[in-house]
């Protein structure tokens, strides 16, 4: 199992490298390649590429879709920034089915 901080370090030598979609589907022969320069398995980004997008991996900016999940976020702070995030509506107790901020 790739763990999330792996998927970051993957995440961050594509950008290192120059790596700038340009808003096109990627095809299968692609994925090697990614997969590569990332130091991540075919695998990995496919599974991230179906499941993550919905509706396709880039946002009306053309850039790559993420999914900011307020709960996760609520979790990773505390004190001062946890009072400030929740007052802006960016962190909450507990997941809220449909409620993701853009």
């Amino acid at each position: 199992m790739t763990s999330a901080a792996s998927i970051a370090d993957a995440i961050a030598r594509l950008r290192a490298a120059g790596f700038v979609g340009k808003a096109t589907p990627l095809a299968d022969l692609d994925l090697p390649r990614i997969g590569h320069t990332a130091g991540i398995g075919e695998d990995v980004i496919h599974a991230v590429m179906v499941v993550e997008p919905s509706g396709g991996g880039f946002n009306r900016l053309k850039r790559w879709k993420m999914l900011f999940e307020p709960h996760v976020f609520r979790r990773n702070l505390s004190g001062a920034a946890r009072t400030r995030a929740a007052s802006l509506g960016l962190a909450y107790a507990a997941l809220k089915p449909g409620a993701y901020p853009s």
